[in-house]
């Protein structure tokens, strides 16, 4: 006689824990996942900006002629315009954009809700000062000093800020001696 094993099917118990974990871990998952990528979009438009620092610096020395940068807080956040006195080879859309992520802006420690700079043809900028881009969460900043060259120093507003120098390319013959 052929005995047929009898398939036990899962009890509603145990389908609604596995749901439960599941969707526990999800949320965390979520989360982490929308923090990561709200620092990450702070971290891209702050590299952005400083990009576009010296390639408009570079194109003031190029061109000849002085561009001024105007920060300006609107009602959907802060938004970069380039206005150069020149003309120049560049598309419009480069010219303006908008600063997401970032909360507030300060300038020696004080919030500002407008702030401008100048980029002369001689390759100085002025006013020469410390502007510091506050992230939405104000977990992250990110400081930068406009004298040359450009000093970026990176932290965290609720613990003590770790200092991350930018990477600034070697050639080879400066290490070696004469």
């Amino acid at each position: 006689m052929i005995k047929k094993k009898i398939k036990k099917a899962f009890t509603l118990l145990e389908i609604l824990v596995c749901l439960a974990i599941i969707s526990l871990v999800s949320v965390l998952v979520g989360t982490k996942g929308h923090q990561l990528l709200s620092y990450h979009q702070f971290r891209s438009i702050s590299q952005t900006f400083l990009l576009d620092l010296g390639r408009f610096q570079i194109l003031a020395m190029t061109s000849g002629s002085d561009i001024i940068c105007k920060i300006i807080k609107e009602a959907s956040g802060y938004v970069i315009h380039w206005d150069p006195e020149a003309v120049l080879p560049l598309e419009q859309g480069a010219l303006s954009y908008a600063l997401k992520g970032v909360e507030k802006i300060q300038l020696q420690g004080k919030v500002v809700n407008e702030f401008e700079f100048t980029l002369f043809s001689s390759g100085r900028i002025f006013p020469v000062s410390l502007i510091t881009f506050v992230s939405k969460k104000e977990e992250k900043v990110l400081s930068i000093d406009l004298a040359y060259p450009f000093y970026v120093k990176e932290g965290v507003i609720k613990n003590s800020p770790p200092l991350f120098l930018p990477f600034y390319p070697t050639r080879k013959k400066d290490f070696i001696d004469k």
